[in-house]
């Protein structure tokens, strides 16, 4: 019974010893092999170290063999890939510092030693600014479950607002004076560097969407979800909503100058129709939701975006660059 014990631990501490300590630049040898076995207070010869490493590949370990030199020739992840993921982690604002440490350290668990050490030396958490809300990330679990269950939730919702009174600190106020909203949750989404619940809003009677790392108290009810207007699309949602910044939905024409297609194409979607003007302009029409945000959007390009309709676009841009241009006229 010992004996079976013994077999079951030392292929564990093969497989351990293979995914933590080797790779194609980092090969060991049976002697290798051997010493660590020994160091665990099992013993091995050389001819059952060749069965186990026979069935650690049987059991899909694609264990390389290079002249007597072993090696795992492939994690779960590339460094590459667990690059890409920790600097995700690292410069996502709805991610707390010390928990975007503790997930990168999670991550860097998923390759051996030696991609590891590279991969710590190479991640910054930049100093960007980060959320406080320590919570943020735990509050998706229980959204998702609701969607998964088709069920309503209620939360307390808050905005951060400077007090001078409280010796110059920023703090929570809470929406609605506390009170709960209640929400039939379609889809989390992420969008400008934050998490989004997008679901039917109860008190407004409309979908709209709401800042998860700005929760509180969130709890699944027990009523079934309000089903989703007719030919409502999550992702034309998001799309049509600049910076998830809330507005009326209207149809806008714009013209903008050919160089910046590609511009209209990241931002709009393949769905884009554009129609030439001339031959260094276009136009197109765009259902989207009127807000600073999207005014602010055309800003940016210096007049070489123009809106050409409805005209409360129109106005509505033109009393923005005013207050940002006054006329020097007395």
């Amino acid at each position: 019974m010992a004996k079976k014990a013994n077999q079951k631990k030392k292929l564990l501490l093969l497989m351990r010893y293979f995914q933590e300590e080797t790779d194609r630049e980092h090969p060991t040898t049976i002697i290798k092999l051997i010493d660590m076995l020994e160091q665990e207070e099992i013993s091995a010869e050389r001819k059952s170290l060749y069965d186990d490493i026979a069935i650690l590949r049987e059991w899909g370990m694609p264990i390389e063999n290079r002249g007597g030199q072993y090696y795992l020739r492939e994690n779960t992840f590339t460094l590459p890939e667990l690059k890409l993921l920790t600097d995700a982690v690292a410069s996502s604002r709805f991610i707390s510092e010390s928990r975007s440490r503790v997930l990168i350290r999670k991550i860097a668990g998923l390759t051996n030693r030696f991609a590891r050490m590279q991969l710590q030396r190479q991640v910054y958490l930049t100093g960007r600014s980060k959320t406080t809300n320590e919570a943020a990330l735990l509050n998706v679990d229980p959204l998702h479950q609701a969607i998964h269950c088709g069920k309503k939730v209620s939360f307390r919702y808050f905005s951060y607002v400077y007090s001078p009174d409280s010796h110059g600190r920023w703090k929570k106020e809470y929406h609605h004076g506390g009170r709960f909203a209640v929400v039939s949750p379609y889809a989390l989404v992420w969008d400008d560097e934050n998490y989004y619940l997008v679901g039917y809003y109860e008190r407004r009677e409309t979908v709209s969407h709401f800042r998860v790392d700005k929760m509180e108290d969130i709890h699944i009810l027990s009523d079934w979800v309000r089903p989703a207007p007719a030919h409502f699309i999550v992702g034309d949602y998001v799309r049509h909503t600049f910076g998830m910044f809330g507005g009326n939905q209207t149809q806008v024409t714009l013209e903008a100058e050919n160089e910046l297609m590609n511009v209209f194409y990241d931002r709009f979607g393949k769905e884009l129709t554009p129609h030439r003007v001339d031959d260094t302009h276009f136009r197109v029409v765009v259902p989207l939701q009127l807000s600073p945000t999207f005014y602010g959007w055309v800003f940016q390009f210096g007049g070489r975006v123009q809106i050409i309709s409805p005209k409360q676009a129109v106005d509505e841009m033109t009393h923005m660059a005013r207050r940002f241009y006054p006329s020097n006229e007395t």
